[in-house]
């Protein structure tokens, strides 16, 4: 096909072309650099191809082209893109879609180039250099090893933090030094309060973003005025930007400040008092700074918002009503333009004072240390020939640095193996100062026109990347200056070809008022781009999920799970996406997925040191193996599940002495052996009875791993005690069988002749270990498989069905760091500010107080952006969850820092006009059933029977489950099982008993018994059981039974003085203690007193009803007549007592005698 028949195919589809067409052709011409601003859903990555594919025609090796990305995964599908373009082109004939055909197109002519050239493309598609950014630094710094003091790039270690805190200790270990590095470390520490711990947490801490500061610290540390000089830039570009705001009402608001300023009491507002005389705007400096503040007090109110009405206070007197209009005049005129309130709010937050000496001596201090810690981190990389990704940024620097100073050729591009012509930066909105330094230094030779192009796209309502160091800033500066020698021309793309209209509209109403609006370098704030829907989807939709109540994660579960199962089953070719901030959001919605059978797969959501029970109890069983003395591990084990021992059995057993009356409270594993000897002579310890059934199992397979420990592989033995101990029955599905055999393959991998060499460094590991996605090997390609996933992580996808769950949640205020830092982008330069927390006798440090106001406004912009990515990733369908609260029949805005705020004036408008409704549930029933579910223990029963171990590893556990469930298919008389499985039954059917005492039978009728599932299922997995479709069944046939049988429905109606869960305390003559017993229910009937009594026992009817009854009575009588004499001492009553089996249903009646 030849290019002319391209452009033929090509004329005749120009009616389908986007409204950005044109831009999109500018942003080819390969001999000018260009910035693109691209909206989500825009085609970025395609605008890329096109432009990567339209250079290929340029030059005269692949080579003269880089493509830079920020991940691995961007890396590998552009340059998938690619290659599938040439390889489409080479044997498939041109698409007949617009887009299809037009890189079609392009990759024929490069083809032919490539022909002609003798590229080998097609055979060798590594010569396309598409590289990470930290790919690329490693690059550079190793070009240019030899003629710096940098060294051949070592792989980077993913133990990164061992090393930094080892590298803090190193420093700290020269504080007793008699040099200035001994001195300085003397002023740091004792600033903190000579806490060491402190002081290493917060260097490690600043290593870790090293290449942010260190290039930096060096001019601070030449310069003693280099922090103040600093702080004073600051506020002078803050205050001049104030004053160009205000420049069209300034001699107005000149003449009414001085009238104000002339009114004022002194004594009540000394800020604004100053101003008398005021003839024009204070300068812009910080000698100033106060003046410019009181000058905002009379717009902004003690809470920084605008303010409705001026009093005597702001020096507006009563009865000068002339004056007073027309200072509201000008707040309404500052409500109106934009960015006014934005500006007043940074003002007011500046430094209004210099910085204290106290705190120039600590800065000082950490110029000098902060060179000399990055250098001991060197000295641990160079031992182990390690080293990491910020050590490759801050290499590439110094060898670009190194080259540029030189005297021989400055052109970085002309040192390079090939002659770098054309430069492509994606994702240019997540880039660090230090990556920006780097790119400015490889293009430093380039000049103006000069054939050589940079090319940068990315969408700075996407940049959520700050605690990767990314500066949206830099973004924003990009489009309005050069960067080195080449300024780029700035484009914006408007269509959205990934989300239906009815999307793309919301999208642009909610977000064009929650983004700030207008750029601001120096904050990092982000104006809206509106966007253009290209297609349109029929039936598309976007709905909010409100809730006010007490239950808002039950709810949100319930929905989403029904959402999810109605999507699977009416539309199961469209793909759904779960997309949370926090992996702690999901706590309740996968267990009612799992509840549902709904299909789902998640990756790196729950790590399985923090999340899994399992996997942290087989850690410390780790820990108690290999240190007697790990008293917190110990106590651990004989506390997790496959032990069981409660807390007063503990108590028992911790509080044991030797033989020799010497005490080893400190050696738990020395106390237990003595207590099982001492028990297996017959003596009495105090324990209870289960407490010595768990003694008598647990002890000889914890003294049998602990004399033969460090004798075998580590892993090895600990799965062995485990195994013994029984923890393959504590299991509750196949995911935690799979997430122990992921601790054990990292055991084994860090254990060396069984033991751990560094115990820091396999900590740091079992952090990043995640659990393992469940088993849908049999769907995997199904679209219908829900995917859960972090927003951040879902960046550069689309699905179908959107759900956003916990929107109103806010995120954890942090404690006041020891030091806070901001590198503060700037309209030309970058610069560094610093503070330390005043000590606690000293008034907060004004620095440090406005670098925390930073960061939170910081973390509010982004919030704005993180929700616009999570919304933009749907294409069909966006549904929202918020929990809201009520305050007078108003509805209360969320936290400042929740995900919903920024929306909310939007959203509100919307639920107001009756667009959204909101569930408000004021009895929040289910809350009450499930209020003491996290009180249950998840254990094994003491007198479980163990399966013989298997000989393959871990076992399924069937078998233990099995015998701990056997005697619910026994065929006794009664059939009681007294196991935590049967007890925690047990609670639940008596709490739902006691709901419906509560409520009255009315409120309950059959079909609301169908509701109670999930909430089971949820209480019991909390409680570590993973209930069976069969337990649910019995639970759900109890209720029905004391539903409809009489006797059951006497039971519950509402009688006279009736108590559910009734607690009574008492005095035994012969106890000092207090005890207190609980009544399951007692009520009054014509004058008597009913106490009831339920148990979840069963009964087979095969056995006659009058035995059945001798038996209950024999075995219930002493308990329910000791409630009688309970209530015989409160109340002059006839007592009666009953017992009832909601699961048969059967009643009787309890004699006295």
């Amino acid at each position: 096909m030849t290019n002319s028949d391209c452009q033929t195919t090509e004329t005749s589809s120009m009616s389908d072309k986007p409204v950005d067409t044109k831009t999109r052709e500018t942003a080819l011409d390969p001999t000018q650099s260009f910035i693109v601003a691209a909206p989500a859903g825009s085609g970025k990555t395609g605008l890329i191809t096109e432009r990567l594919l339209c250079l290929l025609n340029e030059v005269d090796y692949p080579e003269e082209i880089l493509c830079i990305t920020f991940t691995r995964k961007a890396a590998a599908e552009m340059a998938s893109r690619v290659h599938s373009a040439l390889q489409h082109a080479h044997t498939e004939p041109c698409p007949l879609d617009p887009y299809g055909e037009k890189i079609w197109c392009l990759a024929r002519q490069v083809l032919v180039r490539n022909q002609a050239n003798n590229w080998s493309l097609l055979e060798l598609p590594g010569r396309l250099r598409i590289q990470t950014i930290d790919g690329f630094s490693r690059y550079i710094a190793n070009q240019f090893a030899l003629e710096t003091t940098v060294q051949q790039i070592p792989e980077p270690t993913d133990q990164a933090l061992v090393y930094y805190r080892n590298a803090a200790r190193n420093l700290l270990d020269h504080l007793e030094d008699d040099t200035p590095t001994g001195e300085y470390l003397g002023v740091l520490i004792a600033h903190m309060g000579n806490n060491m711990q402190s002081c290493e947490s917060l260097l490690s801490t600043l290593l870790e973003k090293r290449e942010q500061w260190l290039p930096l610290i060096f001019a601070a540390a030449d310069d003693h005025d280099y922090f103040q000089e600093v702080i004073d830039r600051l506020i002078a570009t803050r205050l001049e930007y104030l004053a160009k705001l205000l420049q069209p009402i300034a001699s107005e608001l000149i003449a009414i400040t001085d009238i104000a300023a002339t009114n004022v009491d002194y004594e009540k507002n000394p800020q604004l008092s100053t101003l008398q005389g005021i003839s024009e705007l204070p300068l812009a400096q910080r000698e100033h700074l106060a003046d410019w503040q009181g000058l905002i007090t009379q717009f902004l109110t003690k809470k920084l918002q605008w303010r409705s009405t001026l009093t005597a206070r702001e020096g507006f007197l009563t009865g000068r009503n002339e004056h007073k209009t027309r200072m509201l005049e000008l707040i309404s005129w500052g409500k109106q333009a934009p960015a006014v309130l934005d500006e007043m709010v940074q003002v007011s937050h500046l430094p209004h004072a210099p910085i204290a000496p106290t705190q120039q001596i600590l800065l000082e201090s950490l110029a000098y240390l902060l060179p000399r810690l990055v250098a001991e981190l060197n000295l641990l990389f160079d031992a182990d020939n390690k080293t990491d990704y910020a050590a490759i940024t801050l290499s590439a620097l110094e060898a670009t640095a190194s080259v540029e100073h030189a005297s021989t050729v400055s052109d970085i591009t002309l040192r390079l193996d090939y002659q770098l012509k054309h430069i492509l930066v994606d994702e240019f909105q997540d880039t660090s100062v230090a990556q920006m330094r780097l790119l400015q230094s490889v293009i430093s030779g380039w000049e103006p026109n000069d054939g050589r192009t940079l090319f940068l796209v990315g969408d700075s309502m996407q940049s959520l990347y700050s605690f990767r160091n990314a500066k949206v800033g830099l973004f924003i500066r990009a489009q309005q200056q050069p960067i080195g020698p080449i300024a780029c021309r700035a484009l914006t793309l408007n269509t959205n070809f990934r989300s239906s209209q009815i999307i793309v509209d919301w999208v642009n109403r909610y977000f064009s008022e929650a983004f700030p609006a207008v750029d601001d370098i120096g904050r990092g704030a982000v104006k809206y781009t509106s966007s253009e829907a290209f297609k349109k989807h029929d039936g598309a939709s976007v709905k909010f999920f409100g809730y006010c109540g007490e239950n808002f994660a039950s709810y949100e579960a319930r929905r989403i799970t029904e959402l999810c199962v109605d999507l699977q089953k009416n539309k199961p070719r469209e793909s759904i996406a779960i997309l949370v901030r926090s992996r702690t959001h999901l706590r309740a919605i996968i267990p009612a997925m799992d509840s549902a059978n709904v299909l789902w797969d998640a990756t790196d959501i729950d790590t399985l040191a923090t999340t899994c029970m399992p996997v942290i109890d087989m850690l410390s069983l780790t820990r108690a193996l290999m240190s007697a003395s790990d008293r917190t591990a110990w106590l651990a084990v004989l506390r997790a599940p496959f032990c069981g021992f409660d807390l007063g059995d503990l108590l028992t057993l911790t509080s044991q002495s030797s033989h020799e009356g010497v005490s080893n409270k400190h050696v738990i594993i020395d106390q237990l052996l003595q207590s099982f000897d001492a028990v297996q002579h017959g003596q009495v310890l105090g324990l209870t009875l289960a407490g010595m059934a768990i003694l008598k199992r647990v002890a000889p397979v914890l003294k049998a791993a602990w004399v033969t420990r460090m004798r075998t592989d580590l892993a090895a033995a600990v799965e062995h005690c485990w195994l013994q101990l029984g923890g393959s029955a504590t299991l509750a599905s196949e995911s935690d069988h799979k997430n122990i055999k992921r601790y054990l393959a990292l055991l084994s991998d860090h254990q060396v002749a069984g033991t751990i060499p560094d115990w820091e460094t396999f900590n740091v590991a079992v952090e990043k270990l995640y659990a393992a996605p469940p088993d849908i090997s049999s769907v995997a390609h199904s679209p219908a498989t829900v995917r859960i996933m972090t927003i951040h992580r879902a960046k550069g996808l689309e699905f179908d069905h959107v759900l956003l769950p916990n929107l109103s949640k806010s995120t954890r205020s942090s404690d006041k760091p020891l030091l806070r830092w901001q590198e503060y982008v700037g309209e030309s330069e970058n610069d560094l500010v610093m503070a330390t927390i005043s000590a606690y006798d000293d008034e907060e440090d004004s620095v440090y107080g406005y670098l925390q106001h930073a960061e939170a406004e910081s973390s509010r912009l982004e919030n704005t952006r993180v929700l616009y990515v999570a919304a933009t990733r749907a294409v069909k369908g966006l549904y929202l969850f918020g929990a809201l609260k009520q305050r007078s029949e108003k509805w209360q805005p969320p936290a400042t820092n929740s995900l919903l705020a920024p929306i909310w004036p939007t959203l509100q408008q919307d639920i107001d006009n009756g667009q959204y409704q909101v569930m408000v549930d004021a009895n929040s029933v289910e809350t009450l059933l499930t209020e003491q579910s996290d009180l249950a223990v998840r254990r094994l029963p003491h007198d479980i029977k163990l399966p013989a171990e298997g000989t393959g590893g871990i076992i399924t556990g069937g078998a233990a489950r099995a015998s701990i469930h056997s005697s619910t298919d026994s065929e006794d008389v009664l059939i009681e099982n007294d196991s935590a499985r049967a007890r925690a039954l047990g609670n639940i059917l008596h709490r739902a008993l006691k709901q419906i005492a509560k409520d009255g039978l009315s409120a309950w009728p059959l079909e609301r018994l169908t509701t109670l599932d999930c909430g089971w299922r949820n209480q019991l997995k909390e409680a570590g059981l993973l209930v069976t479709p069969r337990e649910l069944s019995d639970l759900q046939k109890a209720l029905c039974n004391t539903l409809t049988d009489s006797r059951g429905r006497w039971i519950l109606e509402g009688h006279r003085s009736m108590h559910a869960e009734l607690a009574i305390d008492y005095h035994l003559a012969d106890d000092n203690g207090i005890q207190r017993s609980i009544v399951d229910l007692a009520f009054e009937d014509q004058g008597t007193r009913w106490i009831i009594d339920y148990k979840y026992t069963y009964f087979n009817k095969t056995k006659s009803v009058e035995s059945i009854t001798q038996r209950l009575q024999h075995r219930y009588s002493q308990q329910l007549r000791h409630y009688a004499q309970l209530f015989e001492r409160i109340e002059n009553k006839p007592v009666r007592l009953g017992l009832y089996l909601p699961r048969i249903p059967f009643f009787i009646e309890i004699p006295r005698i």
